[in-house]
């Protein structure tokens, strides 16, 4: 926060304001004045540069996120292949396709970066996403996880909807946050079938 020097400031004003004042004065006073204007200029321009740097911190984030999303999901949509080929273009498709230069540049920042509240789901999100490279072996789980996680987090505005619209543009973002609905949904049901008791196995227990 920049201090506070409206009082000092009044009171130079005064001074300078009376017609009594002598010209020495005066020159001392208009110099303090400038002292103090640069003073001020100083932590106002490095708020308006922190301003600035969060919103670009932002857009990267958002953009490289949904843009993962996007390239995960589509590669792993798509069937249109042989059983026997079609992990081994998945596999090709993503380590072509998936790049990590937006979080390298959040990472270079991190003072400003830990001031965001996106940052843990965007960690969560990175973590998941980095696992599909490093796991390939576990691909199809992997990449289910990930996308889960980044549905989740747009479900819960951990990654807020206005702002994907607001970076990514009203129809790719509309795109994004529907499909990531569509995948919440979808794990939401898988849980509520995983948590309902087998009846048939209860009644011939009984």
């Amino acid at each position: 926060m920049a201090p506070d020097y409206s009082h000092q400031l009044d009171a130079i004003a005064r001074a300078l304001s009376q017609p009594s004042t002598p010209a020495w004065l005066i020159a001392v006073l208009s110099a303090l004045l400038g002292l103090i204007g640069g003073l001020l200029a100083q932590p106002l321009l490095l708020l308006i540069k922190e301003v600035f740097d969060r919103h670009r911190m932002r857009l990267v984030l958002y953009r490289e996120l949904s843009d993962l999303f996007s390239i995960v999901d589509s590669v792993m949509s798509f069937k249109e292949l042989p059983v026997s080929d079609l992990h081994r273009w998945q596999e090709s498709q993503l380590r072509e396709l998936m790049s990590f230069e937006g979080e390298k540049y959040l990472r270079q920042k991190p003072d400003l970066y830990m001031q965001l509240p996106e940052r843990f789901a965007a960690d969560a999100c990175y973590r998941h996403l980095h696992r599909i490279l490093d796991e390939i072996s576990w691909l199809h789980v992997n990449t289910g996880l990930a996308r889960a996680v980044f549905a989740d987090a747009v479900v819960k505005h951990d990654l807020e909807p206005e702002r994907l619209r607001y970076f990514l543009g009203e129809e790719r973002a509309n795109r994004v946050i529907r499909r990531a609905r569509e995948i919440n949904d979808e794990q939401t049901a898988m849980r509520e079938r995983m948590n309902v008791p087998n009846r048939s196995s209860d009644d011939e227990g009984r």
